[in-house]
């Protein structure tokens, strides 16, 4: 939920410890030299990243996320939610989505959200729009999405001159 929610890197998320929390689990800080863009981060985070946390035993020096076999675990998460498939056997997956996509949903959350891209690109540490712009995947559906919007608003512009 973490990365899904903020388009944190991986390793970046994999090197937050429980000292760069803040006691009640509403803001993470991440230092410079654990960002790829060497520029510290200061996270408020989601309600629902919040609860979880507070869940969690702290120890200030261990890692917030434990990414012990990730990999593994990612592949049968995504073979059981229909993304790939996962051999139990050899344990190769096929197809499916890799952990990073989700930094990529993150950005298109963010931004579907109607958070300023200014501030996407410092929640996900970019320092161009070049590179958010890499992230940011367009699809048929937001591009409907946004065609529908843009048609209601002349809709209601040209309401607005008739009156």
């Amino acid at each position: 939920m973490f990365l899904y929610t903020t388009a944190c890197r991986l390793g970046a998320a994999q090197s937050i410890l429980w000292k760069n929390v803040s006691q009640d689990c509403t803001v993470i800080e991440i230092p410079a030299t654990d960002t790829k863009n060497k520029q510290p981060l200061r996270l408020p985070l989601s309600d629902e990243v919040v609860r979880e946390l507070r869940k969690q035993f702290r120890n200030p020096d261990r890692p917030v996320f434990d990414s012990t076999n990730y990999q593994e675990e990612w592949a049968r998460a995504c073979a059981k939610a229909g993304l790939g498939e996962y051999n139990e056997e050899t344990h190769r997956k096929t197809g499916g989505v890799r952990i990073h996509d989700c930094r990529c949903s993150g950005a298109i959350n963010l931004l579907e959200a109607g958070v300023d891209e200014g501030l996407v690109l410092k929640i996900g540490g970019w320092k161009t729009r070049t590179m958010l712009d890499r992230y940011n995947v367009v699809t048929v559906e937001r591009l409907h999405a946004a065609m529908e919007k843009v048609g209601k608003y002349v809709t209601d512009r040209i309401a607005v001159a008739g009156n």
